[in-house]
């Protein structure tokens, strides 16, 4: 089933095959420019030690995250849906909600990883000094994770919404919420203590807060990885549940 999927989105892909070379190259530049280039300046971390733009990578990368698999998302589970292009014959064929949900989930996160892989290539190459392999290694499995749970969250909006504006409110609302109360650029230190309390909560900022206590500190928080985890398994179930509820209508 998943390499149905996979071969789906290789032939969707194949088709505008420049294009979305063209955007996984500009999109880290980008980034790199209006993001990594200016904050760098600023004190945005706690740690004076750690040089920032390591600590500002893994927030670019997971925003390159983002940002490749809400087109993606909106593509298959809201637009296909609602012009039931997609989702119609799937309803019909011997695959449970959950696998499908599971499986246009799996391939947004492959081709999502495709844009963070490129996008690391890039900033390694703009950056004037680099991590070593094995760190970059070690925010493969972190920007996955965190990929899956921005990705049900998505998938969560595609499915509650049948108009496109409150779609894009939803998805634009949450991620500005995501990029400066999840740590990918601001350390929440500089936050209120009151509102830094309750932003570390975030299961997108425990994220980010334990891949940086790996590679910065050798340290392994298993329940800033957990909890994350164990919300994305169950926002899929409810994402399945949503699903079918969407095609029994």
């Amino acid at each position: 089933m998943i390499i149905a999927f996979l071969k789906r989105r290789w032939w969707l892909t194949s088709n505008r095959i420049l294009p979305t070379l063209g955007f996984a190259l500009l999109l880290p530049v980008v980034l790199h420019l209006f993001i990594n280039f200016p904050m760098r300046k600023l004190e945005l971390m706690q740690d004076p030690a750690l040089n920032p733009e390591h600590w500002i990578l893994p927030g670019l990368l997971c925003m390159i995250m983002i940002i490749s698999l809400i087109p993606s998302l909106f593509r298959d589970l809201f637009d296909l849906r609602i012009h039931r292009n997609t989702l119609a014959p799937l309803s019909i064929a011997p695959l449970s909600n959950q696998r499908i949900i599971r499986g246009f989930l799996f391939t947004a996160m492959i081709e999502s990883l495709v844009f963070a892989l490129v996008g690391m290539l890039v900033l390694w190459l703009l950056m004037d000094s680099q991590l070593e392999l094995i760190q970059y290694a070690i925010m493969i499995p972190y920007i996955l994770l965190f990929a899956a749970l921005i990705g049900n969250i998505i998938i969560s909006f595609s499915l509650l919404t049948d108009r496109s504006s409150v779609f894009l409110f939803l998805v634009l609302t949450a991620t500005v919420i995501i990029m400066f109360g999840s740590e990918l650029f601001i350390d929440l230190s500089l936050f209120p203590r009151s509102i830094g309390t309750i932003l570390r909560y975030f299961p997108t900022g425990q994220i980010l807060h334990g891949l940086r206590q790996v590679i910065f500190s050798g340290e392994f928080n298993i329940v800033v990885t957990a909890v994350p985890l164990a919300i994305t398994i169950l926002l899929t179930f409810i994402n399945g549940e949503l699903l079918k509820r969407k095609m029994d209508q």
